[in-house]
């Protein structure tokens, strides 16, 4: 039964990768799972079809990786940025008060610094993905 499931899986596969490791249970039967089930797990991929090595499988994931991180990330940060440079204007216009607006000018300053180093951060894992 597990054999017809992963080649049913192989089978079917679309554009995806995914591991699982296999294990035997007490009476030697095979065992499937996403996490390892035993120390003697053996790491297995099912992939794409037509691709053949766990190099391409890493290059796949790397390639992901990247599109996530220009499509989502980086857009989410500077998305983040804006708000956070408005929510400061708001502020900052509805106060009279000097201190209260150096105050809450270095609160958003502060937020919208984490927000630029994270993505100094996603623009060098991207640039560090070797795919």
């Amino acid at each position: 039964m597990h054999k017809f499931l992963v080649l049913f899986l192989f089978v079917t596969s679309q554009v995806w990768a995914a591991e699982f490791y296999q294990c035997k249970d007490a009476k030697g039967r095979p065992i499937f799972s996403q996490t390892p089930c035993a120390v003697d797990a053996k790491k297995q991929y099912v992939n794409e079809p037509g691709l053949k090595s766990e190099a391409q499988l890493k290059r796949l994931a790397a390639s992901k990786r990247a599109d996530d991180i220009r499509r989502k990330l980086i857009p989410e940060q500077y998305r983040t940025i804006m708000a956070m440079r408005e929510y400061r204007d708001n502020e900052l216009n509805a106060s009279t008060d000097s201190d209260e607006q150096a105050a809450i000018n270095q609160r958003y300053e502060e937020k919208i610094s984490a927000a630029r180093a994270k993505v100094k951060q996603l623009e060098q894992e991207l640039s560090s993905l070797d795919f």
